[in-house]
């Protein structure tokens, strides 16, 4: 069991370095420059897919959404050394919210598709399955997977399986909360009745 802990641990390292490198690579043919007459800003869609449209703000062009506004002056008030993006205008429907970045001479906001965040395949939960997860922002909840439906989770003495933690980045203060309801038809009888034997021999 500590080899494959170890072996998961080391495979997951360097699948996250490998895909930064991806993504500053990403970013340098974002930079760089082309001959279609397009921003490059206009081609981050095409690179990134969970971000489903980017927008510009300067001097002679000001927001025309008063939240993406807000959210500039918020990321702007922050101490130049720690200022980073401001998440505004969550679409708990939908299933989007933007980020807002305040800069100089132009300010950005991206708009994110958050179930486009993980590719499917890497993703570990299906519409269909189990777990119930959502992402949680202040009184904004998010649900990616329902899970299964009430009339059908299993009658248990606790909440089942549970987990929440907040997404590790500033910009995103998103709450990630996961649940999987169990009850005594999930329980591993198997091990628990050989547990009470070896426990029972081993008394007498």
């Amino acid at each position: 069991e500590a080899f494959a802990v170890d072996a998961r641990i080391a495979h997951r390292l360097l699948s996250q370095r490998a895909a930064q490198l991806d993504a500053v690579q990403a970013t340098l043919d974002l930079v760089a420059p082309v001959d279609d007459g397009k921003p490059a800003a206009a081609r981050l869609p095409a690179l990134w897919p969970a971000v489903l449209a980017v927008q510009r703000s300067d001097a002679q062009h000001a927001w025309a959404d008063p939240a993406l506004a807000a959210a500039e002056a918020q990321s702007r008030a922050l101490p130049p050394g720690q200022r980073h993006a401001v998440m505004t205008a969550l679409d708990t429907q939908h299933l989007h919210y933007s980020l807002v970045l305040a800069g100089n001479p132009a300010s950005w906001a991206l708009r994110v598709d958050v179930r486009r965040l993980v590719p499917t395949e890497e993703w570990p939960f299906t519409d269909d399955g189990p777990v119930r997860v959502l992402l949680v922002a202040g009184a904004h909840t998010m649900v990616l997977h329902a899970g299964a439906p009430d009339a059908l989770q299993p009658a248990g003495l606790t909440p089942g399986f549970t987990f929440s933690k907040t997404l590790a980045t500033p910009s995103q203060p998103l709450d990630l909360r996961l649940q999987r309801a169990t009850g005594p038809a999930q329980w591993p009888w198997g091990w628990l009745l050989a547990w009470v034997a070896a426990c029972a021999g081993g008394s007498v």
